[in-house]
């Protein structure tokens, strides 16, 4: 069933890759959030930091999933 998901074709990709890119700018935007906010560039409440690393720890670990379940079943 989860592998099923994992190769639904959404927008001519499988729903893994889109998954993949999604978690990949989850995690560039916490960076950058870090960066910013290290160099004075912008002051954005560190909430938001500790916010996005929730999310993308949690798209990453749906990543996983996905990406293990086509090699298990």
């Amino acid at each position: 069933m989860i592998y099923e998901l994992a190769y639904h074709s959404v927008f001519g990709l499988p729903f893994l890759v889109i998954m993949g890119i999604i978690t990949l700018l989850c995690f560039c935007v916490t960076a950058a959030i870090a960066a910013m906010n290290r160099r004075g560039i912008r002051t954005i409440p560190i909430r938001w930091h500790f916010t996005m690393a929730k999310i993308s720890i949690a798209l990453a670990l749906f990543h996983g999933v996905l990406g293990l379940s086509v090699h298990i079943l």
